[in-house]
């Protein structure tokens, strides 16, 4: 789909739609905007680093900024990388330019389980510029990450089985930039309550070592 402004994730399960995040983008040019959704509307985000490059990485958010606005997270098309609201800010981290990558991972959005999403009671949009994806989850799938990568060249990602894939057109840009957009099956990740969804991205896709990395996250209850 091309030249898209804004794309709403929900999520259909057992006869329920659910909102997972929303991707917004500039007219002027690639950059990526991402707006988790939770429950009651609280959120922390902060910059931490996982530095064994652990799978599974554990952190106390309560520790950073606290907000009852959504927070953006912002991915700009020259690499800089941050999450603000209102007046907090957190980064920049710093990536490649957008246009130079070749299908690299570089933001996740993973909810504790689908049931930890709020219910989506709004018209489904299907317009020229605003559309609304609806992920079809089997009723026996209790959970499920969204990933999304990026390619300056083709529409190729290092995960090749994407559900959807979003292309602009920029003048700022020498060619389209491809974001490739897949979901993935995930175990329930927190049994306590409250639950939430988490958003990661910051970390340079291109150096990933065993020597970690940092990234920025959002962390909504």
């Amino acid at each position: 789909m091309k030249n898209i402004r804004e794309v709403r994730f929900l999520v259909r399960v057992k006869n329920v739609l659910r909102k997972m995040c929303k991707l917004a983008f500039s007219d002027t040019d690639a950059s990526l905007y991402l707006f988790p959704y939770s429950k009651s509307g609280n959120y922390y985000f902060g910059n931490k680093s996982n530095s064994k490059n652990e799978t599974e990485y554990k952190f106390d958010f309560t520790e950073d900024i606290f907000d009852e606005k959504t927070p953006k997270l912002s991915i700009h098309e020259k690499g800089q990388v941050h999450v603000q609201v209102n007046n907090n800010r957190t980064g920049p981290l710093f990536i490649p330019h957008l246009s130079t990558l070749r299908g690299q991972h570089i933001a996740s959005v993973t909810p504790d389980s689908f049931d930890s999403l709020p219910m989506h009671t709004e018209k489904i949009r299907n317009t020229s510029s605003e559309i609304d994806h609806i992920l079809e989850v089997p009723d026996t799938v209790t959970n499920g990450r969204l990933l999304i990568y990026a390619n300056g060249f083709e529409p190729k990602f290092q995960a090749p089985q994407h559900n959807f894939v979003i292309t602009l057109e920029r003048p700022s840009i020498p060619r389209p930039l491809h974001f490739g957009i897949l979901t993935r099956e995930q175990a329930v990740l927190r049994e306590s309550t409250p639950k939430g969804v988490t958003v990661i991205a910051g970390w340079d896709p291109t150096k990933l070592t065993e020597n970690g990395f940092d990234f920025l996250y959002i962390r909504g209850e």
